[in-house]
């Protein structure tokens, strides 16, 4: 299934038919707490970081409306992977460069494809996985997150 992104909506993969939104993030898009709407403008999930002072120091969170955690993901020190929980299965979301973010299963199988459309804005999602609209958008979320983690290493003093 191929899908497109922008301003955090969710579209089916044309585009130009903007009035077919499948899901989208309520606004304010700047906090890290997100509220993921389906079709029908109805809170769905929520998108979130979870701080801790024991390892893993972050996880991120996808939880339904009863505050289910569906996906939890783990970021790697290597700020460019984490691995996500889902169903007592394990995949891993990996950042191969700033604008292309993929999902793998435990057998290295490429279930999910997030790839940004340069100048024209937009993502391009493409996915053999059968999950909802709105778990989709949470995983671009995700992808949001992981991105911002390389932005977060501390400075090192050289002596």
């Amino acid at each position: 299934m191929r899908y497109y992104i922008r301003d955090g909506i969710l579209y089916p993969e044309d585009p130009s038919d903007i009035s077919k939104a499948l899901a989208q993030i309520q606004a304010p898009a700047f906090y890290t707490r997100k509220i993921i709407l389906n079709g029908q403008q109805k809170p769905q999930l929520t998108a979130d970081i979870q701080e801790s002072i024991h390892k893993p120091y972050r996880s991120y969170l996808l939880l339904d409306s009863k505050g289910t955690v569906l996906f939890r993901g783990i970021p790697r020190e290597n700020q460019k992977q984490a691995d996500l929980f889902f169903q007592e299965q394990r995949y891993e979301l990996s950042m191969r460069d700033p604008r292309t973010f993929c999902l793998t299963d435990q057998k290295g199988h490429l279930g999910w494809k997030l790839t940004h459309n340069g100048i024209q804005g937009g993502w391009n999602l493409l996915t053999d996985l059968f999950l909802s609209p709105d778990i989709h958008l949470g995983l671009f979320v995700f992808t949001r997150y992981l991105d911002k983690e390389k932005e977060s290493i501390p400075c090192q003093r050289k002596e």
